[in-house]
């Protein structure tokens, strides 16, 4: 059985661009091998964390085409602590948001 394991979650932006506005990291344990639960983490993180770096309040209930003028922009990056000099996966999943 896979371990769970430690994990930061933060936002970046795709064309490598420093963020104007830097949302604190996020911790997570979660088995990055399972697919479904990395999405199902990925997608919970992913449109907030986003809205952080651009100061924009988002809703639970709200569309993903809401935020379409500026969520391309952005990538969730996934650390570990065993590997400090880049992100182990990188997602811009949106699962659990309606399209």
């Amino acid at each position: 059985m896979p371990v769970r394991d430690r994990y930061e979650l933060r936002i970046a932006r795709r064309d490598g661009r420093e963020l104007r506005h830097e949302p604190r990291p996020v911790v997570e344990f979660f088995t990055l091998e399972r697919d479904y639960e990395f999405e199902e983490v990925a997608g919970k993180h992913f449109i907030p964390m986003a809205a952080a770096a651009e100061r924009v309040e988002v809703k639970p209930h709200q569309r993903v085409r809401e935020f379409a003028d500026w969520l391309g922009q952005y990538q969730l990056e996934v650390w570990h602590e065993d590997n400090r000099y880049e992100p182990v996966a990188v997602s811009t999943s949106t699962h659990g948001w309606k399209d």
